[in-house]
Order: structure tokens, then sequence, then C-alpha cells
């Protein structure tokens, strides 16, 4: 089974109480997943609560799901109390907004179609402060769009998977709108259909185009439109009657996903001032458009449009003088092509990905391209990367190179220019000899350096300039004293990642292995983020090594070391750690989350076999607000208390995890508990002591523990903060869980609580 109770503070049930629950729904019920559903600090979307100091909450204030773009969600409202959302959205000054119905769910208060069409002109006009407003899996009249269109601060609107049922708009005044971005993807096209229920039936029409032509007709001022068809025939789009030529300001449009060149033609005929055009269509073929239209673009992105013949691509550049960036990412077989870009002058920015190996391309006259200050070349063959004469940019600033089999040869003569390089697939030299010229010593602004998977000499990867503020090397094969070398030098490293390093073959006994024998550090405090993993050989000297040297580090990630024990780390000497990540530690020992310092904010603990938990003190930690466990079969305990400023506890996959001794009084500020395939968990007791200390819950979840259906459920003490309780039936591996009948027993112990079965 899987269950999870959604909490927050309230009073008496009321229609913004009512809202609220129905907002609350937006994270847990979504899937219902086996793995824990509690956000950790890295995810995009975080959910905003007040303390357990605030008073209690008579409306939706208090659920706002804020997303990282900086929109907010309410993606489950209720016919009932609209009003008092409207009221909400505007004491908040809410200006991004995402509205999501999903009538799909089999849940109480869940939208209608019915109540999906009367209730969103309500909220559009109701909320005239918005400015990006987003609509997901709406069933819609196109009318709506036009109350939309004419809201005088609406600047931004997307329209995303939903279905918009066309009629006849007189209302709409085409100059009242002040929309500038509108993006419509992968839509259908409705109408009504007489139905014998209070239920509106809606039928597919046969294409979405007549719906989008009057749409864009009331957006005059539009200058970035984005849009994707359907792959149904009822989303389809041709834009045959689409008034493009009276978008005067249009200055960018992406095409994406069943779109047909009868369109872009059509744009580029009627718009001569868009300068930025990004096409993905498999259905694209260039016919009509290509190259000849091109002339007045300055930016042109073509992603996956497998029906235009190298031919027509080889034809883009001297056909598009003014193009400033060019972007042409192809995933066919293989791909033959010979580039001339004589013409581009102008060219800032150059980004070709090739299908690989099987590719031919050539470059004519890159060397035009004086002004070139970005260059990505990914999956050449050797040959064609070293046509590439890169000296001659000298303003080329970043550089992104994917080759199979090419050498250091290639990067012979970098530009001084350069601030930022990342490689990937490179092989060392054979039988041609090394080029002499092969160096980053003199690359004096360079501040970030990637290399992903492959091998350089030695000599190259040791000359990078002291200026390198960031270093990355995964899965490469570099020698123990490559990196001591390198690491001695770089006196500036902020960030540094070694992940899955071997000095050979990949074998311990192996000259080069990568032990962290002697490195020192010549950054010393100024490193702040560290990740060692899957570097396999590494041993306990190297970690008390960064205890004493990098002071200023606040985050440290080590996993997949088979020797690395624990013993004498002494991380308790890193003042400023927030951050630490240990996993796949096999002899690491309960000894060393005694070693840690009390500065830390997060800890994630898994697959660390040897833990059993029984010594811990995890109390002393006076700032962690979140713990994150998993896969840990010998841990017993957490210790006798938590964190008192532990916010977040997620324990997953840890079947002996039992905690009977745990003092619940350090529960004060938990508001997210998760528990999963925790099955010797003594879930009795924990609702026996969850309404005694939990009071700043807001979230818990339990999957898969063995005593639940054991549990006295006496929950009733916690009427007034539950808001959700739901849960679903789980897999039949699955043992222990909620049945039917307990589910009705939280009902009755939570009348003011929506459950959802």
């Amino acid at each position: 089974m899987h269950w999870h109770i959604r909490s927050q503070s309230k009073l008496t049930a009321t229609p913004a109480v009512h809202l609220s629950m129905a907002v609350c729904l937006l994270v847990v019920a979504e899937g219902c997943q086996r793995e824990a559903t509690v956000a950790s600090p890295q995810t995009d979307v975080t959910e905003h609560y007040p303390g357990a100091h605030h008073p209690a909450k008579t409306s939706a204030t208090v659920f706002f799901t804020q997303q990282a773009d900086g929109f907010v969600a309410f993606p489950f409202l209720s016919s009932q109390n609209v009003d008092e959302f409207i009221a909400e959205v505007n004491a908040r000054d809410v200006r991004k907004l995402t509205l999501k119905p999903h009538p799909q769910l089999r849940r109480p208060g869940r939208l209608s179609v019915a109540e999906q069409l009367a209730l969103l002109p309500k909220i559009i006009r109701g909320c005239p402060n918005i400015e990006s407003l987003r609509l997901h899996e709406w069933t819609l009249r196109i009318s709506a769009l036009a109350i939309a269109a004419q809201s005088e601060n609406l600047q931004e609107l997307a329209v995303l998977s939903c279905t918009v049922i066309n009629e006849p708009v007189d209302a709409a005044a085409p100059g009242s709108s002040n929309l500038r971005t509108l993006t419509l993807t992968s839509c259908l096209g409705g109408r009504e259909a007489k139905s014998n229920t209070d239920e509106p039936y809606i039928a597919w029409t046969n294409t979405i185009d007549q719906s989008w032509a009057q749409l864009l007709a009331w957006t005059p001022k539009l200058e970035e439109l984005r849009i994707r068809a359907h792959f149904r025939e009822q989303g389809t789009i041709v834009g045959t009657d689409w008034p493009l030529g009276e978008l005067s300001n249009l200055r960018t449009v992406h095409l994406g996903d069943y779109v047909q060149d009868a369109l872009v033609t059509k744009l580029l005929t009627e718009t001569p001032n868009l300068e930025s055009l990004s096409l993905s269509s498999e259905q694209l073929t260039g016919a009509d458009w290509m190259p000849n239209k091109l002339s007045a673009i300055r930016d042109l992105e073509l992603y996956g449009c497998k029906g235009i013949s190298p031919e027509k691509m080889e034809a883009v550049l001297p056909s598009a003088p003014l193009l400033k960036s060019f972007s042409l990412s192809i995933w066919r077989d293989s791909l033959t092509a010979r580039f001339d870009f004589s013409k581009s002058k102008n060219l800032q920015k150059l980004f070709i990905a090739a299908p690989g190996n099987k590719s031919h391309l050539s470059f004519r006259g890159l060397s035009a391209a004086t002004e070139l200050e970005s260059l990505t070349l990914r999956g050449m063959s050797a040959e064609a990367l070293s046509s590439v004469k890169l000296s001659q940019f000298e303003k080329l600033r970043t550089l992104h190179l994917v080759s199979y089999g090419a050498t250091q040869n290639v990067l012979a003569d970098l530009p001084a220019s350069l601030e930022s390089i990342r490689l990937a697939s490179f092989a060392k030299t054979k039988s041609e000899p090394a080029t002499a010229g092969a160096s980053f010593a003199h690359l004096t602004q360079l501040t970030s350096f990637t290399f992903d998977g492959g091998s350089l000499e030695a000599e190259l990867i040791e000359s990078l300039p002291s200026s390198v503020t960031a270093l990355a090397l995964h899965h490469c094969d570099m020698p123990n004293s490559s990196v001591a070398a390198l690491l001695s030098r770089l006196e500036r490293l902020e960030t540094l990642s070694l992940t899955w390093l071997h000095g050979g073959r990949g074998y311990a006994d192996d000259p080069g292995a990568v032990t962290g024998e002697g490195w020192d550090f010549a950054c010393g405090d100024q490193l702040r983020t560290l990740d060692l993993s899957k570097c396999f050989f590494l041993e306990d000297e190297l970690i008390q090594r960064i205890s004493e040297q990098l002071t200023g580090l606040e985050s440290l990630k080590l996993a997949e070391q088979r020797f690395l024990t624990g013993r004498n780390w002494q991380l308790n000497r890193l003042p400023k750690l927030k951050e630490l990540d240990l996993r796949e530690l096999p002899k690491l020992t309960d000894n060393t989350l005694q070693q840690l310092p009390t500065s830390l904010k997060s800890l994630r603990v898994e697959d660390c076999d040897q833990l059993t938990g029984d010594a811990w003190q995890l109390d002393a930690f006076g700032k962690m607000t979140e713990l994150r466990i998993a896969k840990c079969d010998s841990l017993r305990s957490l210790g006798g208390k938590l964190p008192a400023s532990l916010e977040r506890l997620n324990a997953r996959y840890c079947p002996h995890l039992l905690c009977s001794e745990l003092d619940y009084s350090s529960f004060a500020q938990l508001q997210q508990f998760s528990l999963t395939d925790c099955y010797e968990f003594d879930v009795k007791r924990l609702f026996v002591e969850l309404p005694q200390h939990a009071d700043s819950l807001r979230t818990l979840t339990l999957t898969g523990c063995e005593s639940l259906q054991d549990a006295d459920w006496d929950m009733s003490a916690l009427n007034d903060t539950l808001q959700i309780v739901i849960y679903d039936e789980a897999d039949p591996a699955y043992r222990g869980g909620l049945n039917k009948d307990l589910g009705e027993q939280l009902q009755q112990q939570l009348p003011d609580s929506v459950i959802v079965l």
C-alpha cells in the first residue's frame, strides 16, 4: 500500500480549507510511486509552509507550490471555493500562475469538464495582475483564451496539452492585447456535442488550426511564438489562415513536432522582421523555404530534422550571411555534408552535433567567422576536427569538443581568449607524433575545464593554468601522479569533481591507480564543493588530508569507495561543511558519524552495510535540517534523539530499522517524514507519539511497513493539522500496508481531512 498524509494547520472546515486540501494534492497525488515522494532541497519544486509558531490559517495561503522558474502552482481547484482562490491569488499578488485540473483523477474536489469550462474564464477575469499564465491539460473554449489575450497585464501565455473548443467569438478586440509570448503545445481541437447527462460531451474536430488562427488575430503585439503540433489528426496545424503578416513585432519563433513545410514557408514569407527561428520536426523537408528564405534570420536552430537533405543544410550558411547563431543536431544514421562558412562573418555561436563515426563533415572557410565566441562540435570524426584551426578564433570563449579518436593535436595553439573548455572521448596519440604546441598553460583566462571520458596525455592536463576555478574529470584515464601535480598548482579552485578516474587498466595494483597518495591542495580554504565518487581505490589518509587543508569546504560527496573505512577522517575539522553525501561505502562504521562537524545541514547515507545506528548521537547536529538514509541492511536505530532542527527525514529500504527507543520529542520541527520498505519499524508506537510531538509535521509517507496493520490508529488529535490522506493499492510484492477498513477508520478519526482511496 502507498499512503500519504499531507498536513497543515487549519481551523474548521470552511470552503477555503477545502480548497487548501485540494491544492495539497499536487505533490502526493501523481502516481503514488514506490519511491518516497518527499522532495529534497535539490528538487525543482518546493512547498512553502508557515512555521509551527504561526497561527492557524483558514485559506489557501499556506499551500502555494513555488516552482524553480518563479511560477506558483494551484493545480487542484474546487468549484465551491473559486472565489476564495481568486482572492488569495490577488492578496498574494501572484504574477506567474500555473493551473492544472487533473480531471482524470478519481478523488473528491476534482474539476469536471463542465467545471473547467465555467471556472477558467472566471479565474482569468478575477486575477487581472497575472503576467504569466500556464494552462496544463484543460478542456476550454477558445473564448477563454480571448479573455486571456485581452487581460491588460498578461504578457506570457502557455496552453499545454489542452483540448480547445472552437466557437465564434465577437468580443475580442485585437488592439487591446499586450501579450508578448505565446506557447501552444500538443493541443487538440474539440467541439461540444449533445449529452444525456449534465457533463458535456466533447468530440474532437479535424484540426486545431482555426482556433490558433483566431488566437493569433487577437495578439498583434506578439514577439515570441512557440508551437508544437499534436501527433493526432485533431491536433494538426497548417497555418493557412493564420494572420502572420499582422504580427509586425514577431522576432522569435519555435516550431516543433509534426509541423509541416507550408507553415514555415508562410512564416518566412509574411514576417520579414523575424530574427530567430528554431525548428524540430521530422516532417520538414525544407521544400519552398530552405535556404532561399533564410537571408534575414540571425539565429537558426535545426534539431532532429531528418527529412532535410544534406544538400539543403549545406546551402544554409551561404544564404544566411546575417547569422549570429547556428545550431544543427541531426540524429540520422550518418551525415555527409560540406559546410561553407566563407560568408559567416557575423557568426558568434556554432553548435553542430552529428551522429558520430559514420558522419563525414568538412568546414570550408571557417576562418571567416572571426566573431565566433562559442564553438560546440559533437560526434565529429578525428579527421573533421583536425581540419578546424582553433587558433584563428581570437574571440572564442567557450569550446566543447566531442570526438571519437581525436588526439591532443587538435588542441594545438588554442586561442588565449578561452574561458571554458569541455572535452570528451579523446584518445592519446599513437603512431603520429604529438604536436609540440598542445598546451593549456597560455590560457590565462580559463576558469572552467571538464574532461568527460577518454584519455589525454598527462602532460597536457598538468599544463592547466592556475586561473581554473572549476575542474571536472569524469570516467577518464588519469594517473594518480598527474592528479597530484595538478592539485598542487590550482590555487583558485572552488569546485572540484573527480569521478571514476583510473590510472591504467582500472585495478588496484596498476602503477597509476588513483589512490589519493601525495595529493596536496594548493586551493586550501578556497574550495567549496568536492565530489570524489567512483575513484575506487582512495584511502582514508586522503580524507584526513582534506580535513586538514580544505577548511572552507561546504559540500562533500564520497560514493562507491572500496577501501574507505572512516578511520580518523576528522571531518569535524571542516567548520563550514553543510552537505555530506556518503554512498556505497561498505567498510564505513558507526564511529564516522560521531566525527562529523556540527555545521552539517544535510546528510545522506546510502548502501553502507556496516552501519547499525546503535551509538548514533544525531541530536548533536543542531543545524541539520535534512537526513536521508537508504539501503543500509544492518541499520537498526537512529540513536536516541534526532536533531532538534530536523525538518525532513527520509528512510528507504532499511529492512531492520526498528527505532524502538527513539525519543519523538525531537520531532518538534519535523515537516516531512517518509518511511519506505522499513518492514520492522515500530509503526504502532509512531502513531502514539506523533500526535503528541509532531506539531510541525506537514507530510507523512508510509509504504511497505510490516507492522502497519497492527498499529493503534488513534490520529484524532491531529484532526486540526492533517489535511490530506492518500493511499493506493501497492504491488503484490509489498508486505503490509493499508486496507480499506483502516482507511475508513482514518476517515472517522480525521473528519476534516480529504481521504483519497
